[in-house]
C-alpha cells in the first residue's frame, strides 16, 4: 500500500553551497562551504570567474542566490521576515535567512 501524498512536493533551500566549475562544496552557511573549498583549492580566491555562491534544494539542485530566493520565497522559508527583508531575500537569499 502507498501511503505516499499524491500532492507534489513543494521544493525548498536547504544547504548553502559553494560552486567551483563542476564540484559543489556545501555547508549550514557559506563560510562552512568555503572551508570546504580552501581545504581542496587553497589559491580558490585567485579563481574568483569560475566561483558561484548558491544554495542545494531539496531535489537536490544547485541554484544561485537569486533562484534560491524565489524558491525559499514560494516554499514559506521567508514567511518569517518582513516585507523589505523578504523582498531582499527574495532577490539574493543569504544563508543566515533560511537558517534562523
Amino acid at each position: 500500500m502507498n501511503f505516499e501524498s499524491s500532492e507534489p512536493r513543494v521544493e525548498k533551500v536547504t544547504q548553502a553551497a559553494i560552486k567551483i566549475g563542476d564540484e559543489v562544496f556545501i555547508g549550514a552557511h557559506h563560510v562552512d562551504a568555503i572551508e570546504k573549498v580552501e581545504a581542496v583549492y587553497p589559491d580558490w580566491t585567485e579563481r574568483a570567474e569560475e566561483i558561484t555562491e548558491g544554495f542545494i534544494t531539496t531535489t537536490g539542485r544547485f541554484v544561485d542566490r537569486a533562484v534560491a530566493g524565489k524558491i525559499a520565497k514560494s516554499g514559506g522559508q521567508l514567511e518569517n521576515l518582513g516585507p523589505a527583508e523578504s523582498r531582499d531575500a527574495e532577490q539574493s537569499l543569504d544563508s543566515d535567512t533560511i537558517n534562523e
